[in-house]
């Protein structure tokens, strides 16, 4: 085992990542864990029910509507998550492109699961444009996921929508928040510049965002297919 420590501390040099070079690591106590198998135990006991379930609860209500995450995990997109992550530290809002399929939807949930857990952000809120093709729906969605009423908030509560988008700018204020809106192809004109039925006037939507995004460090992401 000595000896092995030794070899591995003497030639830090593992493998090349292609476009990032060499990968060196410390890696020399490595020996050390296998003959041991076992990693100790560092919690040797549990958090009550209770408060896993309102941990639990408080999670859901951070990450709003965002889709779970699938079963077979988030695997050989660092590079794409890294460059987006960089885009929105410079910029209010991103778009991601791209053939259906092709995984941006994936993509924008994982960004924004990791901006909650590196405390980029306090809340996200996911809108699918297939499900609300109005600008009502969408700030009625955006409502029930960040205020505190959450369901039965509504904008049929207020006058005009003017007057409801001012809790919801309210909310993004007091939270930093990253809003992800989904597939926004379902809304967009197409080449020859019609609009889907029942789809709203994009410039509507679009002034919606540009509001949104006049409160303090919020952010706005979309994925649109092609």
């Amino acid at each position: 085992m000595l000896a092995g420590q030794r070899a591995l501390l003497a030639d830090t040099y593992r493998l090349k990542i292609m476009g990032a070079g060499e990968l060196h690591l410390q890696d020399w106590f490595v020996p050390v864990l296998y003959q041991e198998e076992q990693d100790p135990q560092l919690f040797t006991a549990l958090l009550p029910k209770a408060v896993q379930q309102l941990q639990d609860r408080d999670r859901r209500v951070i990450l709003g509507d965002l889709p779970e995450t699938p079963p077979h995990t988030f695997i050989g997109r660092s590079r794409d998550l890294l460059a987006l992550e960089r885009l929105l530290y410079d910029h209010q809002y991103a778009a991601v492109i791209g053939m259906g399929g092709s995984g941006k939807t994936t993509l924008a949930v994982e960004l924004a699961r990791w901006l909650i857990r590196t405390n980029r952000f306090r809340r996200t809120a996911f809108v699918s444009m297939e499900s609300y093709t109005d600008v009502r729906g969408v700030l009625d969605s955006l409502g029930r996921q960040l205020l505190p009423d959450g369901e039965s908030w509504s904008v049929a509560q207020f006058p005009d929508l003017k007057q409801a988008q001012q809790p919801v700018e309210r909310a993004l204020r007091d939270h930093p928040s990253l809003i992800v809106l989904d597939n926004l192809e379902s809304v967009l004109p197409d080449a020859t510049g019609k609009t889907p039925p029942e789809a709203a006037p994009i410039e509507v939507l679009f002034n919606l965002c540009r509001d949104l995004l006049k409160s303090d460090a919020s952010r706005i992401r979309g994925t649109i297919s092609t």
